[in-house]
């Protein structure tokens, strides 16, 4: 299991942009992931970048209001590359509420719990049955517990909960989209 919390200024070296997050699994610091898409894990640097408002499918999905206006630019694709530009993991919306997750060759589904929830479940493709889940502890507080079982990779859990902040705060009432490229 692991605990992702926010850092606190006073342990950071440096001023960062955004919120930070601490990675720990019992008692023991892993890494860092930024709501900016930058995650360290075991010493090895990934960052997380947007893909415009066309899936890499060719799908188009644009929300539009009634006045023709676009309501925020949401990001319709993730891709989580490492150091080196390789692509690890993708993430697509799909629906108001979720995603396909792509991790190597295996396709999960990453679904909030209900509109009301803030727990995620991951999901096998054709299942019913969550593989495991994310959730806050407490209706407040930005520290969240990570429950997996130990076949799914600790970056994919750290991408997970990554993706699960980034959908927060696109559908807060005071977010601004950033644009990362």
């Amino acid at each position: 299991m692991l605990i992702i919390r926010p850092m606190r200024r006073s342990e950071l070296a440096q001023r960062s942009k955004g919120k930070t997050f601490d990675v720990v699994a019992a008692g023991k610091s892993l890494g860092r992931v930024t709501d900016q898409g930058a995650i360290t894990l075991d010493g090895r640097n990934f960052t997380v970048n947007g893909g415009g408002v066309t899936s890499p499918g060719a799908r188009e999905t644009l929300a539009i209001l009634k006045d023709g206006h676009l309501p925020k630019l949401t990001w319709l694709f993730w891709v989580l590359r490492d150091a080196d530009e390789k692509v690890v993991v993708t993430s697509e919306r799909a629906g108001p509420r979720g995603y396909t997750i792509t991790y190597g060759s295996d396709t999960f589904r990453f679904a909030r719990a209900s509109m009301v929830s803030s727990t995620w479940h991951l999901y096998p493709p054709a299942g019913d049955v969550p593989l495991g889940t994310i959730a806050k502890q407490g209706w407040f507080g930005s520290t969240c517990t990570v429950e997996f079982p130990e076949s799914i990779d600790t970056l994919l859990q750290v991408f997970l909960f990554w993706q699960r902040l980034r959908w927060e705060l696109d559908n807060s009432s005071d977010s601004t989209p950033y644009i990362s490229s």
